[in-house]
């Protein structure tokens, strides 16, 4: 709740590109139905990527504001972007970087989280002060803010190499972004192989969904990621490990 509550004011409050009132991640769980104490909702077993799409839009239809979420990049699974490469997947997401009525939620283990920014370096260090350097010959760090709850730095700055190669693991093999030196992990149980909840997910304030009735609450097509990886969402919804 609080990665797409920092996406929401970036995109709609005066906090980023938009005009309205910030509102606080407290006002918006109470507008989408939750109730004091916050502190104590496990969100890992009901909160989902398409969850997320359609919190988006309750909360848009609350302020009379409209907009569009979609996956940017997804490798597996529900709504994966069939036929995008992770370098495609790349770019898309530094031009939603660079555009204001552009934010993204980037699904990793058991955590929601904001990328903000990015920088190019050159892999070699005699093209360091080079006017220009093909997209062949830089590695591209992805900036993004943290919101977790203490346990962690309030930015990491990560390779797109690691993004890509977390989002592209399937099941039972996972990969960490937060302990990138742990490497490719595999799960000792692994109830659908093949599948990965891990993706980048747009949502967009120039954009208008004009599909609404898909994010209906209830809707029986979402959510499929709910029941395809029961093996993370219960370490997510232990106390350990909720973020």
């Amino acid at each position: 709740m609080s990665s797409l509550c920092s996406v929401w004011n970036h995109l709609y409050s005066r906090l980023g590109a938009g005009s309205l009132p910030p509102v606080s991640q407290e006002e918006m769980m109470s507008i989408l139905g939750f109730h004091p104490p916050f502190g104590e909702i496990r969100w890992g077993p009901f909160t989902g990527n398409t969850t997320l799409i359609r919190w988006f839009h309750a909360i848009n239809k609350h302020f009379g504001v409209t907009g569009k979420g979609y996956y940017m990049y997804k490798a597996h699974g529900y709504g994966r972007t069939v036929g995008l490469n992770s370098n495609e997947g790349k770019t898309r997401l530094k031009e939603a970087l660079l555009n204001p009525c552009a934010g993204v939620l980037y699904h990793c283990k058991n955590h929601y989280m904001v990328p903000i920014g990015f920088k190019d370096e050159p892999k070699a260090q005699v093209d360091a002060y080079a006017q220009t350097v093909s997209e062949a010959d830089v590695d591209t760090h992805i900036i993004i803010g943290e919101v977790s709850r203490g346990k962690h730095s309030p930015m990491h700055v990560v390779k797109w190499d690691n993004i890509a190669t977390d989002i592209e693991c399937q099941a039972p093999y996972f990969f960490n972004i937060r302990q990138k030196e742990k490497g490719v992990q595999k799960r000792e149980k692994c109830r659908r192989p093949g599948g990965n909840l891990h993706c980048l997910i747009c949502f967009r304030s120039d954009m208008v969904e004009e599909n609404l009735e898909m994010f209906e609450e209830g809707n029986g097509a979402e959510e499929e990621e709910e029941q395809s990886s029961g093996d993370e969402k219960a370490m997510a919804s232990s106390p350990a490990n909720a973020e």
